[in-house]
């Protein structure tokens, strides 16, 4: 498995950012990979709820990973595990109040399959420079009132 972690602070409150990242239809607007959610289980998100994350795997190619809300500590905690066909994705988020707004600690596990698991280093590169810019990308667009 490979895990990448890190945290970045927003400067807004804690419940700004917690219900921001709580509805799965915001993914794109800071995972540009992100092309479509489909709800599984009505309602807001909760332990167990579950959802349909579509991403861009390159050109032309598309993935869609059968997601589950695995943590759920409202203003403290998320976790969720995507399942796909190369790899599964083991996200978790803890959130915390400091001076000036909120930090957002991450650690992201992939457990690659198949034929992904000898471009796996490869693959590992692209996956760290992409997710810090997408935490940066969340941070501006939570700072900018949630529009992309």
């Amino acid at each position: 498995m490979s895990t990448y972690n890190g945290n970045i602070v927003i400067n807004k409150s804690v419940s700004e950012v917690f219900g921001y990242m709580a509805v799965p239809e915001n993914a794109p607007k800071w995972m540009p990979d992100v092309v479509g959610i489909k709800r599984i289980t009505p309602g807001p998100l909760g332990l167990g709820s579950k959802f349909e994350e579509t991403r861009k795997m390159g050109p032309g190619m598309k993935e869609t990973y059968p997601t589950e809300v695995t943590k759920w500590v409202t203003d403290k905690e998320m976790g969720f595990l995507a399942t796909g066909k190369t790899v599964t994705v083991d996200v978790h988020y803890d959130i915390s109040s400091v001076s000036g707004g909120t930090k957002l600690d991450y650690v992201i596990g992939f457990k690659w399959k198949g034929f992904a698991k000898v471009t796996a280093i490869l693959f590992g590169l692209m996956i760290g420079m992409s997710l810090k810019k997408n935490h940066k990308r969340l941070k501006a667009v939570i700072e900018g009132g949630g529009k992309k």
